[in-house]
């Protein structure tokens, strides 16, 4: 009895380490918890039939040609060559950031028609339809061989939606950004990532904080419970960028889509992580294969937050900055529609790694922000990163397909198919393509004698919306946030702590003095 509770409550994880009548179990029964959930959560290499399973097919495929049994290999072996060189490059060039990641398939259903008034995207307004998408979880600091849990950043959930109108990419994640220009997003992903000796080196946080206050909130939401859910089932996740809606008159409103999960949220401890990244570093990839595997198919509410640009004129921050929240009580999220993963890939690689996401792939009565600075530097990054890691033909992967796949692109690396246009330039009285009056426009205007210049950003407000998300906190995860604020500060230099503690400060004095508070402790230890 003991040994199938404490198995079915790591494969539900319910709490990350069981507990029996109130006591926390042995470290054998927790081994043994362990050795269940690897065993029940790797998957099948495929099933061998009872008269081939004493077979050893091909033995001379085992062996490299050789001049005679134990003399020198020979360099005419193709075979053994082209294994070789094919292992040599299965790994293309990682992402730089969120290398490493799991990902599902399923489903979008729009449940109600609520952004109809807001949008003419069909997707959205077409009630009852199931729209193929696929899912990828990752995080800012994933790289291969490192743990997945226990990570104080962004954690990344994006869904691509194969829609009638196109692909729409939704990138979203658990915190703001860290910075809202793009200007300093390659040195806020370098303050986040090891120095130049390879190491991690906490005092590039306090150094950060201290020159680029716009972080803040993003510290303190990546030091908050809902970083480290106890399944990945569990993020809920708004979107990294802001868009504008554009309806069946032409009337736009911004938009910011956010992710809620339809079952009980709840977190890893902090001093359960170590241990769970040292027994099963690959933690929430197993467990969302097998929560697919057997039916309890993780589930989201896709929500979206409106803002008209007359209401826009009347805010005092800037909604487009994307290191800034849209507080829930001043604009209530609308229920868009569930998604839904009901299907682990037959071949991750091919269908999750060689997505090619990127947060400019949307549909017709979707546009990207026209005032939100990074999300429109990324329609460039992101392309820019899937040439480099994928070649000019990656949106003929199957992947990155749309429904309708029409193209003129000629050649380049792994050309796949011609695509239904049969010719390859436009226009032309030969080509197939379907074409729409629409284009994509852009509904931002500008006064032609704006001044162009690189405008200082670093005094703008960036404490309020810190303060507002610290009261929003319960005083239990108030004191968890301060103590893994505290414990990052421990291992600053004097400099780096004398700089987040400032910015600390004018947040407020209740947060400031609780990190002190516990900073204090450690010190006096």
């Amino acid at each position: 009895m003991l040994k199938m509770y404490a198995f079915w409550a790591i494969n539900f994880m319910l709490l990350p380490v069981v507990t029996i009548n109130g006591e926390r179990v042995t470290n054998l029964a927790r081994d043994y918890q362990v050795e269940n959930f690897i065993n029940h959560t790797t998957g099948t290499r495929g099933q061998l039939s009872e008269e081939k399973k004493d077979i050893q097919a091909f033995p001379e495929l085992l062996r490299s040609l050789s001049i005679g049994k134990n003399g020198p290999i020979l360099l005419p072996d193709a075979i053994f060559l082209e294994k070789i060189s094919r292992f040599n490059r299965e790994r293309p060039v990682t992402r730089t950031p969120f290398s490493r990641g799991s990902g599902a398939l399923g489903f979008f259903e729009c449940k109600k028609p609520l952004l109809a008034p807001f949008t003419k995207a069909k997707v959205f307004n077409e009630c009852g339809k199931k729209v193929k998408l696929m899912a990828r979880f990752s995080d800012a600091l994933s790289e291969y061989g490192r743990g997945e849990v226990g990570h104080r950043t962004i954690n990344s959930f994006t869904i691509r939606m194969y829609t009638d109108e196109g692909i729409l990419d939704i990138i979203t994640g658990t915190t703001v950004s860290i910075a809202h220009d793009p200007f300093r997003a390659a040195a806020a992903g370098h303050a986040l990532r090891p120095n130049h000796n390879n190491i991690e080196d906490i005092n590039s946080l306090g150094d950060w904080a201290k020159l680029v206050p716009e972080c803040l909130l993003d510290f303190t939401m990546a030091r908050s419970d809902y970083t480290v859910p106890n399944s990945l089932q569990a993020m809920q996740t708004l979107s990294t960028g802001r868009f504008t809606l554009i309806n069946g008159k032409g009337q736009p409103n911004h938009v910011l889509f956010s992710l809620k999960p339809l079952t009980k949220i709840g977190y890893i401890p902090d001093e359960e992580v170590e241990w769970i990244n040292g027994r099963i570093p690959d933690f929430y990839t197993r467990d969302l294969f097998a929560r697919i595997e057997r039916g309890d198919h993780p589930r989201w509410m896709l929500r979206a937050q409106i803002i008209s640009p007359r209401r826009e004129e009347q805010l005092d921050f800037n909604i487009f900055d994307i290191s800034k929240i849209w507080n829930e009580t001043d604009f209530p999220p609308i229920p868009v529609g569930v998604i839904t993963l009901n299907e682990n890939p037959s071949n991750f690689f091919s269908t999750i790694e060689q997505v090619a996401l990127n947060p400019a792939n949307l549909i017709p009565g979707i546009e990207l922000g026209i005032k939100d600075y990074v999300t429109q530097s990324r329609n460039l990054i992101y392309r820019d990163s899937h040439l480099n890691r994928l070649g000019p033909n990656f949106f003929q992967l199957e992947v990155n397909k749309p429904k309708f796949l029409q193209s003129t692109v000629q050649d380049g690396t792994c050309r796949q198919s011609k695509g239904p246009s049969e010719s390859n330039y436009y226009p032309s009285i030969f080509s197939n393509l379907i074409t729409s009056e629409e284009g994509q426009i852009l509904s931002g205007r500008f006064n032609q004698t704006t001044r162009i210049r690189r405008f200082i950003t670093l005094y703008d407000d960036n404490y309020s919306q810190v303060t507002r998300y610290w009261d929003s906190l319960d005083k239990g995860h108030q004191t968890r946030v301060a103590k893994r604020f505290s414990a990052d500060i421990f291992k600053m230099n004097d400099s780096a702590r004398k700089g987040i503690l400032n910015q600390l400060k004018r947040v407020g004095e209740k947060f400031y003095g609780k990190v002190v508070y516990y900073l204090e402790k450690l010190e006096s230890q």
